[in-house]
């Protein structure tokens, strides 16, 4: 023997669980390296003569379009209705697995493969599935998957085509002009007018506007002042005319 039972560190039993545990890791190993990557999203195994139809839940239509041999990269698909705008492309493609991308929401894809035995069922329940990544049909022993023969994508049945919604900017409020005061132009008043507005009061002709000359009561003292003048003045003269009289007497 190698290794003796009398070493102190090593023993028969603590050997045979190492060699366990690195047969282990190797079948595992294994079995990573046999299974390429899956699609984002998983699918299930039905039966080989699957359609669209006869895969939709109870109660629900579902419509395909169908593609009759393995999907090429970069082509595009379409409904048999030449009036619709669904399309689906296939943005990357082997003879086993592709990835693909849509206009519209899809509800499924099926992948069928080789001849006999069923295909892969890929469901997407959400409302907004437009791509995916490594689809592909049942696997084959070691080798990966089986080819894939057909391929078949689902949808609900009345699906348009929806854009995709982008955010929208706010206008700028809008900004309110100050109130506009109107400019005052004076009136020009023709002289025919300015003639009709003067008016004729005891003798003194007057304008609109004017203000009226003093009489009656208001001119009382203003007479009566004058009136003592004129006659004071009055007496004075008579009185020197008599003195000038007398002294031509004498």
């Amino acid at each position: 023997m190698f290794f003796s039972s009398r070493h102190r560190n090593f023993s028969p039993r603590r050997f045979g669980a190492l060699v366990i545990s690195g047969a282990l890791v190797a079948s595992f190993g294994g079995l990573a390296l046999a299974n390429p990557a899956s699609a984002a999203h998983d699918g299930e195994v039905v039966g080989e003569n699957a359609t669209c139809a006869n895969m939709a839940p109870p109660g629900v239509t579902w419509e395909e379009i169908k593609i009759d041999r393995a999907p090429n990269a970069d082509d595009s698909y379409k409904p048999d209705d030449e009036g619709s705008k669904l399309e689906v492309t296939i943005t990357k493609a082997s003879g086993q697995e592709f990835d693909w991308t849509s206009n519209f929401d899809m509800a499924a894809v099926f992948v069928k493969g080789g001849t006999g035995g069923g295909g892969v069922l890929y469901r997407y329940p959400g409302d907004d599935d437009r791509s995916d990544t490594g689809l592909h049909a049942i696997p084959h022993g070691t080798d990966g998957y089986h080819g894939i023969s057909h391929v078949s994508f689902c949808y609900l049945a009345g699906t348009t085509v929806t854009p995709t919604t982008t955010p929208t900017t706010a206008s700028p409020p809008t900004t309110t002009s100050p109130p506009t005061t109107a400019a005052v132009t004076p009136t020009a008043v023709s002289p025919a007018a300015e003639e009709a507005a003067k008016t004729t009061v005891l003798g003194e002709t007057l304008v609109a506007g004017d203000t009226l000359p003093r009489t009656g009561a208001a001119a009382t003292n203003m007479l009566a002042l004058a009136g003592s003048l004129g006659l004071a003045f009055g007496l004075m003269m008579l009185m020197l005319g008599r003195r000038k009289t007398a002294i031509h007497s004498s």
